[in-house]
């Protein structure tokens, strides 16, 4: 690996463990995964009960969702700001170039889940900092969160619905380099609840900040220079701003 990379990789280190693809005995629902919405440690540590299934959404991979949200967890003002959920896409758009870079061939990259679940916990975790969920406990305003993103308590059927038959394995080379979710059975562009008309709006910000031809990663590094300085000297020292 270019040694160049090494200390991105290291800042990020939470986001580096990949799956390759969603496999079935680490499929569960809220009910099964709730234990894991206790630390960070549990959401990105371990297997067991790592994908959850949203009919709007497709997977969501837990150990993305919890490192993303790791990431830009700080209950300070500087993180209540857009450019705090910014960065986060852009670490993580960023780590899966590197890989990609790296392992060009590999199946982890860029998998179905990978961006929707960054986005995902970065999301949340803008509005954990905001102070947005009335129960200020961290387990539980994850899974109220996640109530309203909708998951499903039957993810395989579910899923199923989408594959008309086709197996889930049939998908494990399937890249998903954009925020819009590709095996959903719901349009996540229609909202039912707050939290999904945020994440609509949250998306518009994303797709923005990823598009060729746009300013916005220099708009954040200078918020984050002037507002976040200990954030901002990691990106200088990572060498994650020349990416």
């Amino acid at each position: 690996m270019n040694k160049n990379y090494l200390p991105l990789l290291f800042l990020f280190i939470s986001l580096v463990s990949f799956a390759e693809y969603v496999e079935r005995p680490n499929i569960g629902t809220i009910s099964e995964c709730e234990y894991k919405f206790e630390s960070s440690q549990k959401l990105i540590g371990t297997a067991e009960c790592r994908f959850l299934y949203s009919p709007k959404w497709g997977w969501i991979d837990l150990r993305h969702f919890g490192s993303a949200a790791k990431l830009i967890n700080n209950k300070s003002w500087q993180y209540r700001s857009i450019f705090i959920l910014d960065f986060a896409i852009l670490a993580g758009e960023s780590l899966e170039q590197t890989y990609e870079l790296e392992k060009p061939n590999s199946p982890s990259t860029y998998s179905y889940e990978d961006l929707i679940s960054n986005f995902l916990g970065a999301s949340f975790q803008l509005l954990y900092n905001r102070g947005y969920f009335k129960d200020t406990s961290r387990p539980n305003s994850i899974k109220y969160f996640l109530d309203k993103v909708g998951i499903s308590e039957n993810p395989m059927q579910n899923f199923e619905k989408f594959s008309q038959g086709e197996c889930l394995e049939d998908y494990n080379n399937v890249k998903n380099r954009t925020y819009r979710p590709i095996m959903n059975i719901e349009d996540s562009t229609i909202a039912s609840n707050d939290i999904q008309r945020k994440l609509i709006k949250f998306r518009k910000r994303a797709e923005w900040l990823v598009s060729p031809n746009t300013n916005a990663r220099e708009k954040t590094f200078k918020f984050l220079k002037k507002r976040a300085p200990r954030l901002y000297a990691k990106i200088v020292n990572s060498g994650f701003g020349n990416l």
